[in-house]
């Protein structure tokens, strides 16, 4: 059992090395994961979700073996405990089906558009001025673009239109 179990561990060790995880963000991964992962080093980043100026991570990551793979989409928020684990989405990703979508990082002070607020006079949505970083969705094909903005303890989803 020791023997099969250190190969797991040295994969998940590994791929950590190479995105940069602290301690503490791998044990809430490994905790919230306890299959096989890998992290995507092209959809990680290093942002502050929240607005407290700590490290906080988005990332996906692709979990199980074979015909039993899945894409999650999840969030890291740095609190007194060590890291908040959120799950942004998931879809499978075995036979290519996995999600066409670009994972974005939104900045903080950056502007995204409000259509819960439209201007009568323009037609036009409002903005939101980000408070904090932001993670978006961006379709390949398709019109809806979501973002994922963390309000008072959690994610609140904004999408272009139904």
């Amino acid at each position: 059992m020791l023997k099969i179990a250190l190969p797991i561990v040295f994969l998940m060790q590994s791929v950590l090395a190479q995105v940069q995880l602290p301690l503490k963000a791998d044990e809430s991964l490994r905790l919230a994961l306890t299959s096989r992962w890998h992290i995507s080093e092209r959809d990680f980043y290093k942002c502050d979700l929240n607005g407290d100026n700590a490290r906080d991570y988005a990332m996906r990551v692709t979990v199980g073996e074979g015909n039993c793979l899945v894409q999650y989409d999840v969030a890291l928020i740095a609190d007194s405990d060590g890291y908040g684990f959120y799950l942004l989405g998931a879809s499978p990703a075995w036979l290519g089906l996995v999600r066409a979508d670009s994972f974005v990082l939104k900045h903080k002070g950056e502007s995204i558009p409000d259509f819960d607020n439209f201007n009568e006079e323009t037609g036009q949505p409002g903005e939101i001025v980000l408070q904090a970083d932001a993670i978006e969705f961006v379709p390949k094909e398709g019109c809806c673009v979501t973002t994922f903005v963390f309000r008072n303890g959690r994610f609140h989803m904004l999408t272009t239109s139904d």
